[in-house]
């Protein structure tokens, strides 16, 4: 299994995912900053899962991510941060395999009803389909499928 956590920082979920999907198993952490993709990385290593992770530096408006098949992404408080979400959806719905699943969470301090509604319809019509809204405390969610 494959996994993608876009907007990573220093691997919260990245080191939790590798440490559950034993030795088989793969994460692509993403960031924009280079010193929370350092800092995961030294993270990773001492808890023993930095085979597992592969960093990668994404542009502010790109992925820059080929040649990835990917099972599952998580994108944690991160998309509202893109100049362009539809975008990284797209760029994202492109990695997975056909019928993979994106949770996409994002923090209701910083995101709107309105605005999370936005990007769900956005997602829709860029080919997604809602198949669940999970309840995370102080967050909107939804596991978005391809």
């Amino acid at each position: 299994m494959t996994i993608l956590d876009f907007g990573c920082g220093m691997g919260f979920f990245s080191i939790a995912a590798a440490g559950q999907m034993g030795d088989s198993g793969r994460v692509v952490a993403v960031d924009l900053q280079q010193q929370m993709l350092d800092v995961l990385r030294k993270r990773a290593d001492k808890a023993g899962v930095g085979a597992r992770i592969r960093t990668h530096r994404c542009e502010a408006d790109a992925l820059n991510l080929v040649d990835e098949a990917l099972d599952f992404a998580l994108a944690f408080y991160s998309a509202h941060e893109v100049p362009d979400q539809r975008r990284l959806l797209r760029e994202i719905r492109g990695l997975l395999r056909e019928g993979a699943r994106l949770l996409l969470v994002e923090p209701i301090g910083h995101v709107t009803a309105k605005a999370f509604a936005r990007t769900l319809d956005d997602a829709v019509d860029l080919g997604w389909s809602v198949v669940d809204r999970p309840r995370i405390r102080w967050s909107h969610a939804a596991v978005l499928e391809k």
